[in-house]
């Protein structure tokens, strides 16, 4: 990775890079309190309501790794199930899908799906097998071209021309199919990946 600047200066508000978030905060101005320069998205935390994945009391001042997800944390999800929720305006993204931001659908996920979708948790790297125990050489040796959509909200989020060889232990991509179709929160030192749709987690992004 390329090393960032201790300072921004970005649409007349200046910005310190916090390390812990690999996001820049606000300092001086009235911009988005966290901004990512490498995304297509902007203010991921504060103003879009979504948080950040924290212990129990921290909020937006804290800056350092501790203040961020460590042992014991719990897992803060950043979708809701309020009806009202999806009754906003429609949004399409640039590639004719329904972005909008929706409470989950819940039915027919199995328990294995929701424990990841909805309460962040993941499948045992190097397991070969998907949440719901699809092999997953199965899924690679399906002819064409795949896409990869969310359980909770149907929307694409990956496509098999990404998959990328990973040490992680995880299927991996190298992007998401539209950087419009996913969101972005801090977790610690990496980045929570997250469905735009429905809000549920897909991952992390990780740097290798």
């Amino acid at each position: 990775l390329s090393a960032r600047p201790m300072r921004l200066e970005r649409d007349g508000n200046a910005y310190k890079f916090v390390p812990a978030t690999g996001m820049y905060k606000l300092v001086e101005g009235d911009g988005p309190t966290w901004f990512d320069p490498d995304g297509s998205q902007e203010n991921f935390l504060e103003a879009r309501g979504w948080g950040v994945i924290s212990r129990p009391g921290a909020d937006a001042n804290d800056e350092s790794a501790e203040d961020f997800v460590g042992d014991g944390a719990a897992y803060v999800p950043a979708f809701t199930t309020d009806a009202q929720a999806g009754d906003g305006p429609l949004v399409i993204s640039s590639l004719g899908f329904d972005i909008t931001p929706r409470p989950p659908d819940v039915a027919g996920l199995s328990e294995a799906s929701a424990d990841v979708l909805l309460r962040g948790e993941t499948e045992k790297p190097h397991s070969g097998v998907t949440a719901d125990g699809v092999a997953w050489t199965e899924v690679q040796d399906l002819e064409g071209p795949i896409l990869f959509c969310c359980a909770a909200s149907g929307l694409p989020v990956f496509a098999s021309e990404d998959l990328v060889a990973s040490t992680t232990g995880w299927p991996s991509f190298a992007r998401p199919i539209s950087e419009e179709h996913v969101i972005y929160r801090p977790d610690g030192g990496e980045r929570e990946v997250l469905c735009a749709a429905s809000r549920t987690h897909l991952g992390h992004a990780i740097a290798e």
